[in-house]
């Protein structure tokens, strides 16, 4: 069975719903991400490029874990730390997650992280307000079942 983005993104919110310190979820370009009238820390995703051979689909994914800094800087250590910190354990869900399945009533055994490989960068993002962070970078590769059988026409 194939794992779809909106299966990934679904889990991604559970997951942000059930952690103690993010408070928000986002999807999307990060030029349409809106930083008014929104809770920090959050966790936004961004797709990037993604590509398919035969059996598999590779989906990039920017993964980004804000929070708002201090016009003066002042808590600016204290936000990227913690940024980092949680963005681990988002990762380590997505390692957890991509050996036992999605879910508790769907069971897969068809993505994972490609080359067990997460890029990390900090991140600074300035719009409506001053975000501070981390970006992850990485891959998910996931079966590919689609064949000429399966396309939904008549």
């Amino acid at each position: 069975m194939e794992v779809t983005l909106k299966e990934i993104l679904d889990q991604l919110r559970i997951f942000v719903d059930e952690h103690y310190q993010l408070l928000s979820f986002g999807f999307g370009d990060m030029a349409n991400i809106s930083t008014k009238d929104t809770l920090y820390p959050i966790l936004y995703v961004a797709p990037t490029e993604s590509r398919m051979n035969g059996t598999q689909v590779i989906l990039g994914l920017d993964m980004y874990i804000f929070d708002l800094e201090k016009q003066d800087k002042s808590n600016l250590e204290t936000v990227m730390s913690n940024s980092l910190s949680i963005g681990t354990d988002v990762v380590a869900n997505f390692w957890e997650t991509a050996t036992v399945g999605l879910g508790v009533d769907k069971k897969y055994d068809v993505w994972s992280i490609v080359d067990n490989t997460v890029r990390m960068y900090p991140a600074e993002f300035k719009q409506d307000d001053v975000l501070a962070g981390y970006q992850f970078s990485f891959e998910i590769e996931i079966e590919n079942t689609n064949n000429k059988c399966v396309i939904p026409k008549s």
